[in-house]
């Protein structure tokens, strides 16, 4: 069977360390430069890194993408500038570049506030930001943005770590890069705008839902219903995964809780870490560090899996409607718990989901839950008129 990532095909243009521009073909343009900035690319870029990546055109078939890399490798350097000056508009500080993939219109955006790919829809009622978790970069929110933007939902994919204009830990995140990009959203003409965040990106979109007041609708996807520890591989950070207003937010801390990722796997034959999570909740979760998801400015709907085995997002998902209840939400409100399924509840073909026994046993049906997730969450859309 193909996989996503088989059907798509780029033509891509990289902008090099002394100015000059390189083409060429690739089936995932992120990681292509990923490798050529890691000299494992062209021997043309080796001694002009770091390259970024300006320019990328999707094609159905291998054939057109190489034929359009082809002609731009063939034509001279200046004939390449201006060739990609026309995909190119330069607006103060802020770069758009537009690309059609699979016949959706894409733009990717980078200015100094924030950086991500936006795909829009056919009209301005709503638009979405959306975040991946703990993998960062953009590609994973790439796919999830295009997918939504497919069914009539405005998305922008927002990079908020471990890319090269943002932070390479997972830890003391700026919230104002979620500020900036709904009000990028508001200026540019849509009246509603929302965020959707999966894992970490989850706990992202639900802490900044509760502190923007323009974000208007909130799908968190496994998520978490504190603001933990932040991540700075390989281990815990011992500071705050976000700030806000130049200060970190208060975080439930891994101190005095033992994790092994070694032991996880050999005891549990999964990547994972539910009952260290279970085991932090139940000693340093407090109201400080608990998200006031009371204070979210419209909906909320949670999506988890009931043997989420990267952390306890069913029970955490239910800490946040008991909260909310407790608070009198004056919004609507729902929590969809699926089984079996996994971690990975969003519309990604990814080989990381086998990294879950579930997958690995009922990959089936943790596939149709990822389909009924995506219904539910379009589902919800449309009925509380978003």
């Amino acid at each position: 069977m193909r996989t996503e990532e088989a059907t798509e095909h780029y033509a891509y243009m990289l902008r090099c360390a002394d100015g000059t521009i390189y083409s060429g073909y690739t089936t995932d343009p992120y990681r292509r430069t990923a490798a050529h900035n890691s000299r494992r690319g062209a021997k043309y870029t080796r001694s002009r890194l770091p390259v970024e990546l300006v320019f990328a055109e999707c094609f159905p078939r291998k054939r057109g993408a190489e034929a359009r890399s082809g002609a731009q490798k063939a034509q001279p350097r200046r004939k390449a500038l201006a060739d990609f000056a026309c995909h190119v508009n330069c607006l103060w500080d802020c770069r758009v570049v537009n690309r059609n993939r699979m016949g959706i219109k894409m733009q990717i955006i980078s200015n100094k506030d924030f950086q991500g790919a936006f795909y829009p829809s056919k009209t301005n009622e709503k638009a979405m930001i959306v975040l991946s978790g703990s993998d960062g970069g953009i590609k994973w929110a790439d796919k999830i943005a295009s997918v939504y933007s497919a069914h009539g939902v405005a998305s922008l994919a927002v990079a908020y770590w471990n890319t090269k204009y943002t932070s390479k830990a997972l830890a003391l995140i700026p919230i104002e890069i979620i500020k900036a990009a709904a009000l990028w959203l508001k200026e540019n003409g849509y009246l509603k705008v929302g965020i959707y965040g999966i894992s970490k990106g989850a706990e992202l979109a639900l802490t900044a839902g509760s502190l923007i007041p323009e974000i208007e609708f909130v799908i968190a996807v496994s998520p978490a219903c504190c603001v933990f520890e932040g991540i700075a591989k390989p281990a815990y950070s011992g500071t705050s995964s976000w700030t806000w207003d130049g200060q970190p937010l208060p975080y439930a801390s891994f101190q005095n809780v033992s994790v092994s990722l070694i032991k996880n796997i050999l005891r549990n034959h999964e990547f994972g870490f539910t009952q260290q999570y279970l085991d932090v909740l139940a000693i340093n979760k407090n109201e400080e560090n608990t998200i006031k998801a009371e204070n979210i400015n419209g909906p909320v709907l949670l999506l988890s899996a009931r043997e989420d085995a990267q952390w306890p997002s069913a029970e955490m998902g239910k800490m946040i409607c008991d909260r909310l209840i407790s608070k009198g939400f004056a919004y609507p409100f729902h929590h969809e718990v699926f089984y079996p399924a996994s971690h990975i509840l969003c519309p990604v073909n990814t080989k990381m989901r086998l990294a879950y026994s579930i997958e690995r046993q009922q990959g089936k049906e943790c596939e149709a839950a990822r389909k009924q997730a995506l219904k539910i969450s379009l589902d919800w859309l449309s009925e509380n008129r978003i």
